[in-house]
């Protein structure tokens, strides 16, 4: 039997990739739609609670901090700001235990727990015992033996106390992390506190943010996810051009009101809106774009931002089915990324840059 054109074509043109839904998807549909549910039913009520608790907060008393009611009402506003998504997960992790801390470490000081006051006592002996005054305390290093033996097993059964805390007062996903995963649970609590209490520091939060775009980078390449791989390594090289602009804010600025009118930015003075082209107008024309050399090829700074440029579009669907339509990431585009990112890294990151970033990251290695 003859075929038509156009039998012949959605032959040829068959899906190469297939995607079935499963009953663990169907799963997965059945709880996002019950958490939209949520979210609607907080956010409901969320004005409501907001002013109680603004009123609780004018009338609050002196102890209010140690207080078990009034710090399971600011934990009960807070899940449903986090369940609102008003909040995020480490927000709310910082506000559970800033609010359970202060429960437990009021109960510690009225002495409302036998078991640690017992050994309270026994650390005070020994201290006394090896001739320290009231106001006199070892390193940790320095005591004695025993001493640390003690102080060891009084920091133990504080935290199963404040488990306990955890469980009464809030008792569900902060309490559940505390107990699996104590280091997890201290992670998202110093990035809640971050968040709520350092948000104007950008430099610092900038590099955090490229250095865990270059890390969620090498992890999709480990699990050959190459397209999010390079986008992210992208999104993270978008990071170290507003970190070079910001080093040198003032030529930056000028150097973008000189760029034509279709690569100039809308607002020149706010570098924090400037678009990823923008970025790479203003360090192309500031002369901040590094010649990339290796011993079979260099890539001159006009060339790197044609290269940057064409990294990014890969996080949007349309420009790439008109450039490179069909094709797949590999690893060796990864591996084309990697270097170009390792290069621009070491030009942002040198003198008094690399040691402030050294400071904040704790690290100085790219890749």
């Amino acid at each position: 039997m003859k075929q038509s054109g156009t039998d012949v074509r959605r032959y040829l043109l068959k899906p190469l990739v297939r995607r079935r839904t499963s009953p663990a998807q169907r799963k997965k549909i059945e709880v996002a739609f019950r958490e939209l549910q949520e979210r609607a039913a907080a956010s409901s009520v969320l004005p409501d609670l907001a002013t109680k608790q603004k009123l609780a907060r004018e009338n609050r008393q002196k102890n209010h901090w140690e207080d078990p009611i009034t710090a399971k009402s600011w934990i009960d506003f807070a899940f449903v700001m986090y369940l609102a998504r008003r909040i995020s997960l480490q927000e709310y992790v910082f506000m559970v235990a800033h609010y359970v801390e202060g429960v437990h470490e009021g109960r510690i000081a009225s002495k409302t727990y036998p078991e640690l006051e017992q050994m309270s006592f026994g650390m005070r002996k020994i201290e006394q015992e090896h001739g320290l005054g009231p106001s006199q305390y070892w390193q940790t290093r320095d005591a004695p033996p025993e001493y640390r033996q003690l102080s060891s097993e009084w920091s133990a059964a504080a935290d199963r106390r404040f488990i306990e805390t955890l469980n009464e007062l809030e008792g569900y996903e902060a309490a559940s992390l505390f107990a699996s995963n104590k280091g997890e649970f201290e992670r998202l609590r110093e990035r809640g506190r971050r968040s709520l209490f350092h948000k104007d520091e950008l430099i610092p939060a900038l590099v955090d943010t490229v250095k865990r775009y270059e890390l969620e980078a090498k992890a999709a390449a480990q699990a050959k996810a190459f397209t999010a791989a390079v986008t992210m390594l992208g999104a993270a090289m978008e990071g170290l051009l507003l970190l070079r602009c910001l080093r040198s804010k003032t030529k930056a600025i000028q150097s973008a009101k000189v760029l034509p009118s279709k690569q100039r930015p809308k607002d020149p003075s706010t570098l924090t809106r400037w678009s990823f082209d923008n970025l790479i107008q203003v360090c192309l024309h500031a002369g901040w774009l590094p010649l990339i050399e290796t011993t079979t090829f260099s890539i001159k700074p006009d060339g790197l931002a044609q290269l940057l440029k064409q990294m990014r579009n890969q996080v949007h669907p349309g420009r790439a089915c008109s450039d490179r339509p069909w094709i797949e990431a590999t690893q060796r585009e990864f591996d084309d990324a990697e270097l170009i990112y390792a290069t621009l890294y070491a030009a942002v990151f040198r003198g008094s840059m690399l040691r402030r970033y050294a400071d904040i990251s704790g690290t100085t290695n790219a890749v």
